[in-house]
């Protein structure tokens, strides 16, 4: 066959197969390498879910020991908490003094004072002196399985100061652990990785499988004062020997098989169910976790909350995507460290995003939403600290439904009556919201439409010095401020303090005088006075003002108001 070949032509040909290859394995690694970076963060994600239960569970144990004073007798509903979390298998309360209780689960493992006096020993010390929890991994404390402990202690609160009163230890089952994170799932045989632990500067070894290198797609995260680093590397290793062989063996066909390699990679890219920037669930994701999570817990309650931020765009408009994005990633650490492991988070996209939180008491619940949207989330910009808040609607399963479609749908329209109300609040769904009225009348943007009234428009609380809230585009122009941040930076945040010198005291007694006259049923006043620019001109306006009681900030100053030469000007033309 050689007689029918150029060998020039046979030369080049394979010269241009081996830069193929060269170019598509490299190509194919990089590949590689991203999906299993975002692969080792979602890994060990469950992992420190599964972790934090432990520490949860310590925490909320060791503070029932101090409310019921140190007594432990009748805490035996703890060995609930085995059957809630199977990896789970021993849990003990082992005071200083006195007879300590365990809950053991299908093995003897000992005592719990026989394992801080033994294999715990350490680490028991060291639990004391840091008066915090601490973290043993690889305990063998029988034949068959490795087990990780949370060992935390416990300390009284008195008058005199905290008196220490013993441990709260939880043992479980390591590899059950690792197995239900998907680190040494089935599909682990495809994958070498290795789970490290970093622990006073020092990494040690937790579980691993084959050789993984140092430079291995990896993921890290905190758990407590710890680092922990899972490492994940293909189990043949980087070169495809069969990508190889096929791309020199067809030779012209090359072209077809780089396709093909291509579109199998880009199918790769598409990250399972995880949103790329904030690392919660997408939407597919999300409506998948909850439907699973209704299948095994039909009867449970839980909220369904819809959340935004107020004014998001604003911070993209003043401070750009980025600091747009970190307010993304602040939001969703907030919710994770307020409502815990066990809460699934949706990002429906944007600043939108759906909670579906597990709950015992509606009131826990209620003051968790309460606290979230009254304090401020921060973000660092340039070196600024900056605030921004959020607003929360909420429906609950299954008091008002059982539709995890429908119960998003009634927590969006009340997330939507508290964005009318004033907003950095929330509200619960319940027959006074009407839904499709309210969203035929105010389908539009509401910012668009402040913006576009002819006048300039103001928020302000009924207090003293009349505290700004709110803005529009007119107020900002009236006063010649170039943006909403630099009219509060002019005005100080509040209103008297743009007032003409002498105004404020006459203005005031004709406000009140308005205010209390008997046939003033809208509590409306009409009052004309000057303010001063920025650029210092003293312009005299007209405005109509009205008192309001707002749920969420109590009683409010709603005022319109337009430039009283501008308005004769007009009317004589």
């Amino acid at each position: 066959m050689m007689k029918y070949l150029s060998i020039p032509v046979l030369i080049l040909g394979l010269f241009l197969t081996f830069l193929l290859d060269w170019a598509l394995y490299h190509e194919d690694s990089r590949m590689s390498r991203d999906v299993l970076t975002v692969t080792a963060s979602h890994k060990l994600n469950r992992f420190y879910d599964y972790l934090n239960r432990y520490m949860t569970a310590a925490e909320v144990i060791g503070s029932m020991i101090d409310e019921k004073n140190g007594i432990i007798d009748g805490m035996g509903d703890m060995a609930g908490l085995m059957k809630i979390d199977p990896s789970i298998r021993f849990i003990a309360l082992v005071p200083r003094e006195g007879e300590a209780l365990s809950f053991q689960g299908n093995r003897w493992l000992g005592s719990g004072r026989s394992m801080l006096e033994g294999p715990l020993k350490e680490e028991a010390h060291e639990a004391r002196r840091l008066g915090e929890p601490v973290i043993a991994d690889s305990l063998v404390l029988d034949h068959e399985r490795e087990y990780l402990a949370v060992l935390r202690p416990v300390y009284l609160e008195r008058r005199e100061g905290r008196l220490f009163w013993g441990y709260v230890l939880i043992l479980g089952n390591q590899n059950s652990m690792l197995q239900s994170a998907g680190i040494t799932s089935g599909e682990s045989g495809e994958k070498n990785y290795r789970l490290l632990r970093e622990k006073k500067g020092v990494e040690q070894v937790v579980a691993e499988q084959g050789q993984v290198g140092d430079d291995a797609p990896s993921a890290s995260a905190s758990i407590g004062k710890e680092r922990w680093v899972l490492l994940l590397e293909p189990h043949r290793g980087w070169f495809n020997l069969g990508a190889f062989f096929f791309a020199t063996l067809c030779g012209v066909m090359a072209s077809f098989f780089v396709s093909f390699l291509w579109k199998r990679n880009r199918a790769l890219k598409v990250i399972g169910d995880t949103d790329s920037l904030t690392g919660v669930y997408n939407r597919k994701g999300g409506d998948e976790a909850v439907a699973a999570y209704l299948h095994e817990h039909p009867e449970s309650p839980a909220m369904v909350i819809a959340l935004d931020i107020d004014n998001f765009k604003l911070i993209n408009d003043v401070y750009g995507h980025s600091a747009g994005d970190a307010a993304l990633k602040t939001l969703v650490a907030d919710m994770r460290r307020l409502f815990g492991a066990e809460t699934l988070i949706t990002r429906n996209g944007g600043d939108e995003f759906i909670l579906f939180h597990p709950f015992q008491k509606r009131e826990e619940v209620e003051k968790k939403m309460t606290y979230f949207t009254e304090n401020p989330h921060r973000i660092q910009v340039d070196g600024k600290n900056v605030p921004f808040y959020s607003s929360m609607g909420s429906a609950e399963y299954p008091r008002q439904g059982r539709e995890y479609g429908k119960l998003c749908v009634q927590a969006d329209f009340a997330l939507y009556t508290v964005k009318l109300n004033g907003k950095a609040g929330w509200r619960k769904y319940d027959d006074t919201i009407t839904e499709n009225k309210q969203r035929t009348q105010f389908g539009f943007n509401l910012s668009e439409l402040s913006n576009s009234m002819p006048g300039a428009m103001l928020v302000c609380r009924a207090t003293e010095d009349q505290e700004i809230l709110f803005a529009n585009r007119g107020m900002i122009d009236l006063l010649e401020c170039d943006n909403f941040e630099d009219f509060m930076h002019y005005t100080g945040g509040t209103f008297f303090s743009i007032l003409h010198e002498g105004e404020e005291r006459a203005m005031k007694k004709e406000f009140h005088r308005q205010l209390d006259e008997k046939g003033n049923k809208n509590h409306t006043d009409f009052l004309t006075f000057r303010l001063i620019t920025k650029k210092g001109r003293v312009i005299t306006v007209e405005d109509i003002g009205r008192k309001v009681n707002n749920p969420f900030y109590g009683e409010l100053y709603y005022i319109f108001m337009y430039d009283k030469a501008e308005k004769e000007g007009r009317q004589r033309g």
